[in-house]
């Protein structure tokens, strides 16, 4: 569920670009424009830590507002749209970051087959039908399966256009794959927790969705906050600088409080099955 919450942070989506671009095979270099800073320019400014607060504090107002509106809306189409329009935000990011860096890819394909999947979803759940059956009506198992084959056989097809040079084909069809199973195919079970809990109501899994939405910003937040004031021992520099053993602890103790705050004091379904 922290995937919802998590590309509103800077630079999550291009650190995942390149993790994955080294694993799998050599890329052709950037250009130098896009490139770090040589040995002999000026290293960049350092972001202030207020800066950084302040970036932190406006995604949080920013992603609080939208899901609040979803919410006390109560309505279907309300809380499927967000969904939607933060899946279709981060596709066109995911393709955004992989034509920067020179890989070769398929982004209007892989767009189109994002916004299909989110319009077979939304015809689904937001049906008389489903909305009437209380959450009873299920998705057909095989809609993932038919979804994933369309968007292998798709990105295949439109490689075969292109000569084969070395493992630029594999390359281009797996990071189309990669694209719809990471972002929108895992996006829309936040969709499935509000539309597939048994209950009353056009949404009855919203308190779900809430709960896990909370719960999964103040992690973060608790590990901001906590790391900032007594952070000393490092947890994983090579990854991140800025993580610490003291801000793990608070995101566990603070996500716990949360998780336990709305079991105790918010009515309706709180856990699957």
């Amino acid at each position: 569920m922290k995937i919802l919450v998590w590309f509103l942070e800077p630079g999550v989506l291009k650190k995942v670009a390149q993790g994955i671009r080294g694993m799998i095979c050599h890329i052709p270099p950037v250009p130098a424009w896009m490139r770090g800073p040589m040995a002999d320019s000026p290293p960049p400014p350092a972001i202030s830590k207020s800066r950084t607060f302040l970036r932190r504090s406006i995604s949080t107002v920013i992603l609080w507002t939208l899901v609040g509106s979803a919410f006390f809306s109560q309505r279907a189409w309300a809380h499927f749209a967000l969904v939607a329009v933060l899946s279709l935000i981060s596709t066109l990011e995911y393709f955004r970051i992989l034509k920067a860096a020179g890989v070769k890819c398929f982004p209007r394909f892989g767009i189109l087959v994002s916004v299909a999947y989110s319009a077979a979803l939304g015809w689904f759940y937001l049906s008389p039908g489903h909305l009437a059956s209380g959450g009873k009506l299920e998705l057909p198992p095989e809609f993932d399966l038919v979804a994933i084959f369309i968007a292998t056989t798709g990105a295949f097809t439109l490689q075969l256009r292109y000569p084969i040079k070395g493992l630029e084909a594999l390359q281009s069809v797996a990071f189309n794959v990669l694209g719809f199973v990471y972002i929108p195919l895992l996006f829309h079970f936040a969709a499935r927790m509000v539309y597939l809990v048994p209950g009353p109501g056009e949404v009855p899994g919203s308190i779900l969705l809430m709960m896990c939405l909370t719960v999964t910003k103040f992690t973060d937040m608790g590990a901001y906050l906590v790391g900032t004031l007594i952070g000393r021992n490092k947890m994983i520099p090579h990854v991140s600088p800025g993580k610490t053993w003291e801000g793990f602890v608070g995101a566990l103790i603070i996500a716990e409080s949360v998780a336990c705050g709305f079991y105790y004091f918010l009515p309706g379904p709180t856990q699957l099955g």
